[in-house]
């Protein structure tokens, strides 16, 4: 039998995709294309935004009119949330939450083999960390770990912790024997990844020391996104130290307005953001800060706006992956007056990207001449240590660790020569 994965949203759906593919393979099942023709397809859901929704359904319908007579099976937050929309106005076959990817597994196995009628999986591990295997069956360049699901941060524009529940962890010791086993497979950098990483708490610090004394000589670690209070003093101390840590760090921040963060109920300041950007480039030599901003959030006028386009000009991104904001149902945001016209908030949107560009350029310029570390991964490229994209002249094999000298950059990736 075979079954193909279509995977939408965050690198925690990313990292549950694999294992669930891992299951699969585990009973004998082969993984193909999601393009191509399988027995099984699986589609991990996203409801981060409306749009994540839309494309959810979208991609049901149209695997069913391409494969009638295919099993559809979907999963993740969207369908934990439209579980009932996607069997009877879709065409899914299967649908579950977010929390039981191991029974979800066997649920499927068991209905294509009974022939079942189309209906909701039941999870039976809702308020527990499930530990599922970690890495691809293919690559080994780049492995996810999750070590943590859920939030209860309950910003008022999010619907995610609706979707997936309350805080649990991966203890860490459980979490240094999954790195441990990753770098024994041959993988090169291994990304800690989470709904809320920052909800790992006040073991995080001594989770990511761990991690790294496991890993030197063999692997790197990357970090998922934090949220700004986590970078505190002492943890930028510590974590400078460790050599095989990567320097890029990627802020959910969301505004550059104070009053937009108090209605967003995000529990800190622009000035406090700006710190921990001073903080970080004092502790990490060239560290890549890249951040979340919504745009057009209810009650942003132009005053507001502009705090947040000064706020970036001063932060200087790396990158700034900005969004317009988006109503979700369900969430006290739709609640808040003041609504911001959606040409408008597309509008901000562009501002803000175009300002993020400039820093970018910036960024790339000053690593001209410097000799960093690339994770060689396709076609003579790869990421550097603070997550720039660079093709390296010369001969160099996929999934190598290698120094080069960067040479030049064309304001989206750089240009480097081995060492």
């Amino acid at each position: 039998m075979t079954v193909a994965f279509f995977t939408l949203g965050c690198k925690t759906n990313q990292f549950e995709s694999q294992a669930m593919e891992k299951l699969f393979s585990a009973k004998g099942w082969k993984v193909t294309a999601f393009d191509g023709d399988a027995d099984v397809y699986v589609i991990n859901s996203c409801t981060v935004t409306s749009t994540g929704d839309q494309k959810t359904r979208q991609c049901v319908r149209r695997t069913r009119r391409l494969h009638p007579n295919s099993f559809i099976a979907v999963c993740g937050c969207s369908a934990r949330l439209h579980g009932e929309e996607l069997l009877s106005l879709c065409g899914a076959d299967l649908v579950s939450g977010n929390r039981d990817h191991e029974g979800f597994v066997g649920e499927i196995i068991r209905s294509v083999s009974e022939r079942t009628e189309p209906h909701l999986f039941k999870e039976s591990r809702e308020d527990e960390f499930v530990r599922l295997p970690s890495g691809g069956l293919s690559e080994r360049t780049r492995a996810l770990l999750k070590v943590e699901d859920g939030c209860e941060n309950f910003c008022t524009y999010c619907i995610i912790p609706y979707a997936r529940g309350r805080v649990r962890c991966l203890p860490m010791k459980e979490a240094l024997e999954d790195a441990e086993s990753l770098c024994n497979e041959g993988y090169k950098e291994i990304v800690l990844t989470g709904i809320e990483l920052s909800a790992y708490g006040e073991g995080l610090c001594e989770l990511i020391v761990g991690l790294c004394g496991v890993m030197r000589g063999r692997a790197r670690l990357s970090l998922g996104s934090l949220k700004p209070t986590t970078l505190t003093e002492d943890f930028c101390k510590r974590l400078s130290s460790l050599d095989n840590l990567c320097p890029h760090f990627h802020l959910s921040v969301q505004s550059g307005c104070d009053a937009t963060l108090k209605r967003m109920n995000r529990h800190y300041t622009s000035d406090d953001v700006l710190a921990v950007a001073e903080r970080l480039r004092r502790y990490f030599e060239g560290a890549n800060i890249t951040v979340d901003i919504i745009t057009g959030f209810p009650g942003e006028d132009e005053a507001e706006f502009a705090a947040t386009v000064e706020f970036i000009r001063c932060l200087r991104p790396g990158y700034a992956h900005v969004f317009p904001y988006s109503e979700r149902e369900g969430t006290p945001a739709v609640r808040l007056s003041g609504s911001v016209e959606k040409k408008e908030r597309e509008r901000r949107a562009a501002r803000i990207s175009r300002i993020a560009s400039e820093s970018r350029l910036e960024l790339l310029r000053s690593q001209i001449g410097r000799e960093l570390n690339v994770l060689v991964e396709r076609d003579g490229g790869g990421y550097t240590d603070n997550y720039i994209y660079t093709r390296i002249k010369g001969d160099v094999g996929q999934n190598e660790l290698v120094r080069v000298r960067v040479t030049d950059t064309d304001g989206k990736e750089l240009f480097a020569e081995l060492i």
